[in-house]
C-alpha cells in the first residue's frame, strides 16, 4: 500500500492476499457492484462490511468480517488496523448505521 492507505485499500489489499480479485471501488460503486460481489445477509469471514455516519453508501467505512460479529478494518481514529465487534463500532456516531455485507465472488486463477 505504497503512498498511505484508507479503509477500503487495507482491505481490498487482505483481500488480495488471500486470492481474490476485486477493482479499487469507491465504497459506493463496492455497495453497487453485482459483477464481482454479492450482497449478503449472513457475514461470513473475509466479507466486506459497510458502515457509515448515513443510512447511504456513498462515503460508506469499510472493513473485512472476520466472523463471529468481529470486523478488521483501518481505523482513522484508533491510528493503526483495529479489530472490534461491530456492535462497538456501531456505538460511535460514524459507524452508526450498518450498510451491509458484501460477498466477493472472483478468486484468481491458482497457478
Amino acid at each position: 500500500m505504497d503512498g498511505g492507505a484508507n479503509c477500503q485499500q487495507y482491505a481490498y489489499s487482505l483481500l488480495r492476499h488471500f486470492g481474490f480479485e476485486l477493482p479499487n471501488f469507491r465504497s459506493s460503486d463496492l455497495w453497487d457492484d453485482t459483477a464481482h460481489t454479492a450482497v449478503s445477509k449472513d457475514p461470513k469471514p473475509l466479507d466486506l462490511v459497510l458502515v457509515n455516519d448515513e443510512p447511504e453508501s456513498f462515503g460508506a467505512h469499510v472493513g473485512l468480517s472476520l466472523g463471529q460479529g468481529l470486523v478488521l478494518h483501518l481505523s482513522k481514529r484508533i491510528g493503526f488496523p483495529a479489530i472490534e465487534t461491530l456492535e462497538q463500532m456501531q456505538n460511535r456516531d460514524e459507524y452508526r448505521f450498518l450498510i451491509g455485507f458484501k460477498t466477493v465472488l472472483v478468486r484468481q486463477e491458482q497457478r
